[in-house]
């Protein structure tokens, strides 16, 4: 299989969320007996998202990012082109899912509102 790379807890819906590079979101429940409860087709290999309340935001390759309310996963809320100059290295939303912030591996950081 493809290599398994960001996850994150979501505690609105209690499951796991994770992205990786054969181009997936994917939300599991280890409870269940069927683990994976969906996926979802992303343009790009997923390199990082975080997740706070509602909002996912995925960090891709090709420098492309969706923000996704996780209420409804059939489409991205908003698709952007990250504005750093190469590919995000970290990701983190802010605690009230207001904004994010974005870096990359020479050490720059940029952020901005959701």
């Amino acid at each position: 299989p493809p290599p398994l790379h960001p996850f994150s807890r979501c505690m609105c819906i209690d499951a796991l969320v994770t992205g990786s590079w054969d181009r997936t979101v994917r939300f599991w429940d280890p409870r269940a007996q069927q683990a994976e409860q969906s996926s979802h087709k992303v343009p790009e290999r997923v390199y990082h998202m975080d997740l706070v309340n509602n909002v996912l935001v995925v960090a891709m390759a090709s420098r492309l990012y969706h923000i996704y309310d996780i209420r409804k996963m059939d489409a991205p809320a908003q698709t952007r082109e990250s504005s750093l100059k190469f590919m995000t290295r970290a990701l983190a939303c802010m605690v009230d899912g207001q904004g994010a912030f974005f870096s990359w591996f020479q050490g720059s950081r940029r952020s901005g509102a959701l």
